[in-house]
């Protein structure tokens, strides 16, 4: 079997552009709140907050399912 490969600039370039697209919205609608940019950045360093705290719902964490041996009892 021989295969052929051709590369198709312009589709990448294309596709590329199409995968990189989304949507920002903020509820703040006075004009120039926010820049897209400051937006973008914003929501980026929230979810990687949120990620740090993820443990905090973890099931395991849960100091009240620790249980600490009486010794007079």
């Amino acid at each position: 079997m021989i295969s052929l490969i051709i590369k198709k600039d312009e589709e990448i370039s294309r596709k590329t552009k199409e995968a990189g697209k989304f949507i920002l919205a903020t509820n703040l609608v006075e004009e120039n709140k926010l820049e897209a940019s400051e937006i973008l950045i914003t929501y980026k360093n929230q979810q990687s907050t949120e990620r740090g705290f993820r443990f905090l719902k973890d099931p395991l964490f849960f100091t009240d399912s620790f249980f600490v041996e009486n010794q007079k009892e």
